[in-house]
């Protein structure tokens, strides 16, 4: 007498699922813990600086072009953004410069430092954010960097896109994800910060800078079972191991079975 062993394989994939997992997160509508406007470098009297403040309005739904992506000043819902000594309620709006001896001068170098972040226990790390971005090409600019180390030492990441301008020159929120350097992994002592620097020659469109919606996240897998293929017939009574492979995160309580069946 034989009997067919049927199983149930519960996950049978050649490349293990995942999904991200958000473990922090940043609007800037309440207590905050950033370090403004931490110098970096050389500046002018009448610096650029980054503000938290609704002037350049968030939580508007990014990638949809004018007008649903412009930001609404005085919306309610704050954002980061370089803004200007001559106009500080301007929102996402700075000083190209052009002027200094006779008017202002915005010679910028300075970034804003998130507060400590821990990460223990994280990997596969991801930053996504809303943001809008213009300036000058690399001259007037910002960029992103990592620490795990107070920022005696910084981690850099690819450069971040210009956005498209519009809505009056303050541009369009637009969403980026930067992976955060495998540095980072497993640390309780990760913070990131943008930099923003701008020279003094009068060249420059605005918007400047603008970020809202931050978030963090970690890849990770979804748990999988596989097992081998069991022999075509068994006979009454016969013993047979079922090899297999639990991969992922199991209670130490969770029970594999398989059920063995009749011919029919």
């Amino acid at each position: 007498m034989t009997a067919r062993l049927l199983l149930t394989l519960l996950f049978s994939l050649s490349m293990m699922p995942t999904k991200a997992q958000v473990f922090w997160t940043e609007n800037f509508n309440s207590g905050t813990g950033w370090n403004l406007n931490v110098v970096m470098g050389t500046e002018g009297l009448d610096p650029n600086f980054f503000t938290i403040s609704a002037a350049e309005g968030g939580g508007i739904t990014p990638n949809l072009g004018a007008p649903s992506s412009c930001g609404v000043a005085n919306n309610g819902n704050n954002t980061l953004h370089v803004t200007s000594v001559w106009n500080p309620t301007g929102g996402a709006s700075y000083d190209a410069g052009g002027l200094c001896g006779l008017l202002t001068c915005p010679l910028t170098n300075r970034r804003a430092e998130s507060p400590i972040i821990n990460c223990s226990g994280k990997s596969n790390m991801t930053l996504s954010f809303n943001m809008i971005h213009n300036g000058q090409g690399s001259i007037d600019n910002a960029v992103v960097w990592f620490t795990t180390n107070g920022f005696a030492t910084t981690l850099p990441v690819p450069a971040i896109p210009k956005t498209l301008t519009g809505c009056g020159g303050q541009g369009l929120w637009t969403s980026h994800s930067i992976a955060v350097p495998a540095a980072c992994n497993n640390s309780s002592s990760v913070q990131f910060a943008i930099q923003w620097v701008n020279n003094d020659d009068g060249v420059g469109t605005d918007p400047s800078f603008a970020i809202d919606d931050i978030a963090l996240s970690t890849s990770t897998a979804v748990n999988t079972i596989t097992c081998s293929a069991p022999a075509n017939a068994l006979c009454a009574c016969y013993s047979y191991n079922v090899p297999y492979v639990a991969v992922g995160t199991f209670n130490a309580g969770n029970t594999f079975s398989v059920e063995l069946s009749d011919a029919t």
